[in-house]
């Protein structure tokens, strides 16, 4: 990867049976440094809404930052697209 790109690297996860759903992430540069880190309390969601809140999240920090070239990874096939 050369020096222009940032990597997402997000995740999202729900508790069975209690309503509990959280997404996060952090970005790092091209170098694997950390830049920034988030999350969010989601409440009751499907897997794939938590994984697709936290590529989001992700997004959204790094166009507010002004950042063009951005690697995404999850481990979610579903939260892929």
């Amino acid at each position: 990867m050369d020096n222009n790109w940032e990597s997402l690297i997000s995740d999202g996860l729900v508790g069975l049976g209690d309503d509990f759903a959280a997404a996060g992430g952090f970005v790092c540069d091209h170098n694997g440094g950390w830049i920034i880190g988030f999350c969010r309390y989601l409440g009751n969601c499907t897997v794939v809404e938590a994984e697709l809140w936290g590529i989001l999240d992700g997004l959204n920090l790094l166009l507010d930052r002004s950042f063009e070239k951005v690697l995404i990874q999850t481990d979610s096939v579903t939260g892929q697209f």
